[in-house]
């Protein structure tokens, strides 16, 4: 069976690459990109319009979803089926299958009624609750997402159909061998990770006061960050405040010992820093499905997670609940889980001291952390293209795209689905 692809943008970080990777595995007949420059590997891509996704507001507040979904459904045959990636796609998908007839798979890769806030619910909310219950079919990347989803969304469960995401294994371990040259002064003291956008949602202002705590007891430790964005300001003035010396990539030139934060910022290949660190730790508020907690485990780094309510306890305990949430450390089969916080305003002194604790006490553990990194590097495997893409082929090549529900016991456990 024919089918097509459509994204916002085939640039960009943790979906796009998803998206990129799935195309380049399944080959559509199509690539349809609502607006942005196309990489030169995709020769069968097509833009659909000349608007700029990163300067336009309109576009980027959905104000020209008649306009993408009119040109789509003229470029889609009836009875084929189109997948789209991210909301902007998804809503534009929707619209235009009313008029060409085609099947409409919408992939969601957040958790929506905790991403969107501000301007941006208002713009998005409604028109999830409205138009994703029209789709065909709907692809969770979690089960705490198709939870979401279900219950905040009025979409059916039965059409929610979970498929984890997927990874390149072996080209992570390469990029995860390679040299880091003038960096490397990083780690001649143990150095714990994160990586992600600097945002409210990835909780990188308790990191720092974690780190702060950790650091109390263990002088030589060190913090990195790999990403950019709008908070970085804040954290640098809080590591200020803690009297703690940060480096920042983006207006110095070379880091020293001296530093204790290093804020790297975005880089093409960060598994070379992510396979160096101690521990990989992430504080995030919310997920989707965090891309970075299966990146280091593959890279053989150890990871310490907040237990939110989509994916790090589906990655890290498969054999527990999905929904099930821990108030104490808990140190699951692949990774250690952690209470997760309230939220980035608010301080949480006993939870950041109890965090920081369970850090130290880790990195204090050898055998811990061996385990930990071997049986990392195992269940990374459940993640690779070869398992996860007989489930998308099996979506394809279903032309009715009718799915039986999954059990109630299905959907109280988070285990790999068994056709993967």
């Amino acid at each position: 069976m024919k089918f097509s692809f459509l994204i916002n943008s085939l640039e960009g970080g943790g979906a796009e690459n998803q998206g990129r990777l799935l195309c380049r595995t399944l080959q559509p007949e199509k690539i349809f990109v609502l607006s942005g420059k196309l990489p030169p590997d995709f020769p069968n891509a097509e833009i659909l319009t000349g608007l700029n996704p990163f300067r336009n507001f309109l576009d980027r507040g959905n104000f020209n979803l008649r306009l993408y979904s009119n040109l789509l459904s003229e470029k889609i045959k009836k009875g084929n089926t189109l997948i789209s990636f991210m909301e902007r796609a998804n809503f534009t998908n929707i619209l235009s299958k009313s008029r060409s007839g085609h099947r409409a798979v919408i992939c969601e890769r957040i958790t929506p009624s905790r991403e969107f806030s501000g301007i941006r619910a208002l713009l998005n909310k409604p028109l999830i609750k409205k138009l994703y219950p029209k789709a065909d079919l709907v692809v969770a990347n979690s089960f705490g997402v198709k939870e979401d989803l279900s219950q905040n969304s009025a979409i059916n469960p039965h059409k929610i159909e979970v498929i984890y995401n997927m990874y390149d294994i072996e080209e992570i371990e390469t990029q995860a061998r390679k040299n880091i040259k003038s960096k490397e002064e990083i780690f001649f003291h143990p150095a714990i990770i994160n990586a992600g956008r600097i945002t409210f949602q990835k909780g990188q202002n308790h990191l720092l006061r974690i780190f702060h705590a950790a650091k109390k007891e263990m002088p030589k430790l060190k913090l990195i960050i790999l990403g950019s964005g709008l908070q970085k300001t804040e954290l640098n003035k809080l590591a200020a405040d803690m009297k703690l010396k940060a480096y920042d990539g983006e207006t110095q030139n070379v880091p020293t010992r001296e530093h204790d934060i290093y804020f790297l910022g975005h880089t093409k290949n960060p598994y070379k820093y992510i396979s160096r660190a101690v521990l990989f730790i992430s504080t995030s508020l919310w997920e989707g499905f965090p891309n970075a907690l299966v990146e280091a485990m593959i890279c053989g780094t150890p990871v310490i997670s907040s237990d939110i309510a989509s994916g790090p306890r589906e990655i890290l305990a498969p054999g527990t609940p999905f929904f099930e949430k821990t108030d104490a450390p808990e140190f699951a089969e692949f990774g250690v889980l952690m209470p997760p916080f309230s939220s980035w305003k608010q301080r949480e002194e006993e939870k950041e001291r109890l965090w920081a604790k369970t850090i130290l006490d880790l990195i204090d553990s050898p055998k811990k952390l061996r385990g930990y990194r071997e049986r990392g590097r195992e269940r990374g495997k459940d993640f690779s293209v070869k398992k996860i893409i007989s489930q998308w082929k099996k979506i394809i090549l279903n032309s009715c795209l009718l799915y039986t529900s999954p059990s109630p016991r299905d959907l109280s456990t988070s285990r790999m689905p068994s056709s993967a």
